[in-house]
């Protein structure tokens, strides 16, 4: 399987577990042909690759959103980061997944990764 790009970000918690609550988690992900799978920590990867905490398949993703503000999601808040989005199809519904780094210079590298693997219909102009 071919590793496109792999790191850690921060990712926006959909707010299913206990609580409800939406807060940022950092994971390691890791993207490949298939999909972007994310993990608590690099040594979870290592330890079971096929363990992820989550899977978002290529083939689900609807738009790429390579910079993205409050306007986007609410839950955007902090001019500290760098935010950008992609757009899911999840069943029948439409999520959006909202990832962040701490300079704009990783996003834009994320954001590479992601616009090569895709359709150009599916992105977003920055």
């Amino acid at each position: 399987m071919t590793i496109f790009k792999e790191g850690y970000l921060e990712k926006l918690g959909s707010g299913k577990g206990v609580f409800g609550k939406q807060n940022w988690k950092l994971r390691y992900v890791v993207v490949n042909e298939k999909g972007i799978y994310y993990y608590k920590t690099i040594e979870d990867y290592i330890a079971n690759p096929t363990d992820s905490q989550g899977c978002l398949m290529l083939d689900d993703i609807v738009e790429l959103y390579p910079q993205v503000g409050a306007e986007f999601h609410p839950q955007i808040n902090s001019s500290r980061h760098f935010h950008f989005g992609l757009q899911i199809r999840d069943g029948n519904t439409l999520r959006k997944f909202v990832m962040r780094t701490e300079c704009d210079f990783t996003r834009k590298t994320w954001i590479a990764v992601f616009a090569n693997l895709f359709p150009c219909e599916k992105k977003k102009a920055e």
